[in-house]
C-alpha cells in the first residue's frame, strides 16, 4: 500500500494527470473530440441525387454524385442530338468554405493535443514561464473566433450545396426547357442526404461555444488574473471583523 502511494506521487510529480480533471484540461479533451467530429462530418461527406427524365420514349436515369471538397461536376445533357458534347456547368464553388472549415478543425485538433501534452508533462517543469499561459489564452480566443467565422461561412456553403443538388433546382436550372416539352417526364427518384452536413455546422458552433467558455479557465492561469487576485487580497484583509454584539 505504501509502495502504491509513493509510486502515485512519483508519477504525479512527473505527469500532472490531475489537470485533466480541471475545467481547463477537461474542456480541452471535449474540444479535441468536437474538432474531430467537425472536420470528419465534412471531409468524409459524400452523397448523390438520382432522377429520371423520359423523352422520345426513352428513359434517362441519371445519378449525380458529389462530396468533399465540393468541386461540382457538370450535369449531363439529355434529350439532345447524339453528336452533342459537353455538359452543363454549375456556377458555384463552395469548396473554399469547406476547406477553410476543415482546416480550422484539423488545426484545433492538433492544438488540443499539443496543449494537453504541455499541461500534463511540461507545465510543472516550466511553471515560471509566464508567457506560455498568456499565449495559450490568445490562441484559445483566436480559435474561438475562427470557429465562429468558419461555421458561418460553411453554413452559407451548405446552403449552396443543397441548392445545386436538390432535384427541383436541378430541373429549373438545367432541364427547364426539356422538362417543359410536351410528352417529357422529369421525376426525382432519390434525394441527396444532408444529415452529415447539418451535423458539421452544429459541431462548428459547439466548438465556438466551448472554446469561448474555456477562455475564462485559461485566463485564470495567466499572470493578469493572478495580479488582479493579489490586488484584491489586501482589501479583503482590511475589512473589519463582524460585530457579534
Amino acid at each position: 500500500m505504501l509502495f502504491s502511494v509513493v509510486l502515485f506521487h512519483t508519477q504525479e510529480s512527473l505527469f500532472r494527470f490531475r489537470v485533466l480533471l480541471e475545467p481547463r484540461g477537461f474542456l480541452r479533451i471535449i474540444e479535441f473530440f468536437l474538432a474531430v467530429l467537425m472536420f470528419a462530418t465534412t471531409a468524409g461527406y459524400s452523397s448523390s441525387v438520382v432522377y429520371n427524365i423520359t423523352c422520345l420514349n426513352y428513359e434517362f436515369e441519371k445519378k449525380y454524385e458529389f462530396g468533399y471538397p465540393f468541386n461540382f461536376k457538370d450535369y449531363d445533357e439529355v434529350c439532345v442530338p447524339s453528336n452533342a458534347t459537353g455538359g452543363m456547368k454549375v456556377n458555384a464553388y463552395p469548396g473554399g468554405k469547406a476547406s477553410f472549415f476543415v482546416a480550422i478543425g484539423v488545426l484545433a485538433m492538433l492544438y488540443c493535443i499539443a496543449t494537453l501534452i504541455w499541461y500534463v508533462i511540461f507545465e510543472v517543469k516550466f511553471i515560471r514561464f509566464d508567457l506560455i499561459p498568456a499565449a495559450d489564452l490568445v490562441l484559445t480566443a483566436t480559435f474561438a473566433l475562427f470557429f465562429f467565422l468558419a461555421s458561418c461561412a460553411w453554413a452559407s456553403g451548405v446552403s449552396t450545396v443543397k441548392y445545386w443538388t436538390t432535384f427541383e433546382n436541378i430541373k429549373t436550372n438545367f432541364y427547364k426547357n426539356v422538362c417543359n416539352t410536351p410528352g417529357t417526364k422529369c421525376i426525382g427518384v432519390t434525394p441527396a442526404s444532408y444529415a452529415s452536413l447539418n451535423a458539421s455546422i452544429l459541431f462548428g458552433f459547439l466548438n465556438f461555444l466551448v472554446w469561448l467558455g474555456n477562455c475564462w479557465f485559461v485566463f485564470k492561469e495567466t499572470t493578469w488574473f493572478q495580479a488582479r487576485q493579489k490586488k484584491q487580497e489586501p482589501q479583503t484583509q482590511a475589512e473589519p471583523p463582524p460585530n457579534d454584539i
